[in-house]
């Protein structure tokens, strides 16, 4: 696909686990990821918020992305930590 700005934008179900830690504590496990190829930035992997657990999400801001839509920026609460905008989300990303 290729975005606003002509750059060019490709997704693709990944066919094997991925699995995220935090601190050494897994926090997400799926077999539903899509990895994210855009222009000049590094792959990217999505998994879906409902694979994620062990943490608190707590909702920091939006975000517009001209070549992805609206995303909604996460803090992560992991423990007595905070990772501040560690995790976002797009709920209906442009296709």
């Amino acid at each position: 696909m290729i975005n606003g700005s002509g750059e060019l934008i490709s997704t693709a179900r990944m066919d094997q686990r991925v699995e995220v830690f935090l601190e050494g504590e897994k926090i997400a496990e799926t077999t539903d990821a899509i990895v994210l190829f855009e222009a000049g930035y590094e792959p990217v992997i999505y998994i879906p918020k409902n694979d994620v657990s062990n943490i608190d999400l707590l909702k920091t801001g939006d975000y517009e992305c001209p070549h992805k839509g609206h995303a909604e920026l996460y803090t992560i609460l992991h423990g007595a930590r905070e990772f501040e905008n560690a995790a976002w989300t797009y709920d209906e990303p442009f296709t």
